[in-house]
C-alpha cells in the first residue's frame, strides 16, 4: 500500500534529491542513505543490493522509495 502513495513517492523523490547531494562514490551514497533511514549499519549484502537497484535504474529515487518501504523502516521497533 505504501509504495505507491502519494506521500511516499513525495517523499522518496525528495530523499533521492537529498542522496543524490551528497559527496562521495555511490557506495558512500548507499551506506549513509541507508543509516539515516534505518539508524544503522547495512551489511554487505544489503549494500550490494542497493548498488545494483542504483546502477540498474541509474536512479537514487528507486533506492530511496526502497529504503523508505522497508518494514524496518516503517516499525522502527
Amino acid at each position: 500500500t505504501l509504495l505507491n502513495d502519494p506521500v511516499y513517492v513525495e517523499m522518496a523523490v525528495e530523499y533521492a534529491k537529498t542522496i543524490e547531494s551528497w559527496s562521495g562514490s555511490e557506495r558512500d551514497r548507499v551506506v549513509r542513505a541507508f543509516r539515516r533511514a534505518l539508524a544503522r549499519r547495512p551489511s554487505e549484502d544489503e549494500v550490494q543490493a542497493l548498488l545494483e537497484l542504483y546502477r540498474k535504474h541509474h536512479s537514487w529515487f528507486a533506492v530511496a522509495q526502497v529504503l523508505l518501504n522497508l518494514d524496518e523502516t516503517i516499525t522502527k521497533s
